[in-house]
C-alpha cells in the first residue's frame, strides 16, 4: 500500500473510532500532505525510514514554519506511524525519539511611546469626558493596571500625598503602585473640573470613574473609548487597555527599571509571568546589534 493508503486509513481510524471532528481530520490531511512532499523530494521509503530521515524532515519544516506549526505537523506523523505500528505494518517508528519542537507563547505587541502620546494628546479636555478619559489613559499607562483594577478605583484609592494609588487585583490582594506627575496633574484637573458634572444626581458615588448611575464604568466601555481614541489619531493596530499594560513594563525595563520592582506593581505572583518583558527588550537589544556592531 501507498503512504497515501495509509494516511487515508489513519483518518477513517480518527474519525470512526476516535470520533474526532471533520475540522480535525481536515488539519491532519493537509499537515500529512507536507510529510508525503518530503519523502518525495527525498525519494524516500515510509516504510524504511530512520530516526536521521525523521531529524531531517523536521529540519525541513523548520525552513518552511513556525515551531508552533512544526509540533502540530509532528503530532500528525507520529500519530500515523504509532497507529500503523499497532497494526504491525511496520515495526518500529523513526519518531520516537524526536522532541517536539518547544515554543512559547507570543510576544505582546507594545506601543511606542510616540503612539501614547498620539492617542493622549487627541482627547479634547476641554469637556468633562474629555478630561475623565485623559485621566483614566494617563492612569492606565502611568501604572500599568488591569483594566478591571482601574475602572473600580475609588476617590479614596488615591494618595496625593505621596503619589500612590491602592487596588484590589487578582486573588483580591491589595498592592499599592506609584504614579508619575502627568497622571497626578490628569487626576486632579479632572476631579476640578469633570467628575461632578459627570455624575449628575448620583453625588454619593464614590467611584473614581463613574460610568452612568454612580456605578463604575465598564471594562467594555473603556476599551470602546480607547478603541476610538486610537482610530482618531491613527493608531492603525487596536489600542487595548491590555497593550497599554504591556508597554508600561516594557518601558520601565527599557529605561534600567528592575524587573522585581515591574513585578510588584504589575501584581504578578509568579516572576516568570513577567520575564516575558525581558524577552521584549532583549530583543530591541539584539536587533540594535545587528545593525550597529562593526562586526555584525
Amino acid at each position: 500500500m501507498t503512504v497515501a493508503s495509509h494516511i487515508d486509513n489513519y483518518l477513517i481510524y480518527l474519525s470512526v473510532e476516535k470520533g474526532r471532528a471533520r475540522k480535525t481530520l481536515e488539519s491532519y490531511s493537509h499537515d500529512m500532505g507536507f510529510f508525503m512532499r518530503f519523502l518525495e523530494e527525498n525519494s524516500l521509503s515510509f516504510e524504511t525510514l530512520t530516526s536521521a530521515d525523521a531529524s531531517a524532515f523536521m529540519i525541513w519544516l523548520g525552513d518552511r514554519m513556525s515551531r508552533r506549526s512544526q509540533a502540530r505537523v509532528l503530532s500528525a506523523v507520529r500519530g500515523l506511524y504509532i497507529f500503523l505500528k499497532v497494526r504491525q505494518v511496520i515495526d518500529s517508528t523513526p519518531f520516537e525519539t524526536i522532541r517536539t519542537p518547544t515554543y512559547g507563547k507570543p510576544l505582546p505587541r507594545v506601543f511606542t511611546l510616540e503612539e501614547i502620546d498620539k492617542v493622549i494628546n487627541i482627547i479634547d479636555t476641554s469637556t468633562p469626558r474629555g478630561l475623565r478619559d485623559r485621566a483614566m489613559v494617563e492612569l492606565l499607562y502611568a501604572t500599568g493596571l488591569r483594566v478591571s483594577e482601574l475602572v473600580n478605583l475609588r476617590i479614596a484609592d488615591i494618595d496625593f500625598n505621596t503619589n500612590v494609588l491602592y487596588c484590589v487585583g487578582k486573588g483580591n490582594k491589595m498592592r499599592y503602585v506609584p504614579f508619575g506627575r502627568s497622571a497626578r496633574q490628569a487626576i486632579l484637573d479632572y476631579l476640578a473640573m469633570g467628575r461632578t458634572p459627570l455624575l449628575g444626581k448620583n453625588t454619593g458615588s464614590n467611584c473614581l470613574f463613574p460610568g452612568r448611575s454612580g456605578k463604575p464604568m465598564t471594562r467594555q466601555g473603556f476599551w470602546k473609548l480607547l478603541s476610538e481614541y486610537a482610530r482618531l489619531c491613527g493608531v492603525e493596530e487596536s489600542l487595548s487597555p491590555h497593550k497599554i499594560r504591556h508597554s508600561f513594563a516594557t518601558h520601565i525595563l527599557e529605561r534600567g527599571g528592575d524587573i522585581r520592582s515591574v513585578q510588584t506593581m504589575l501584581g504578578h505572583q509568579d516572576l516568570s509571568t513577567t520575564q516575558i518583558y525581558t524577552h521584549l527588550v532583549a530583543d530591541d537589544l539584539k536587533a540594535v546589534h545587528t545593525k550597529h556592531h562593526p562586526r555584525n
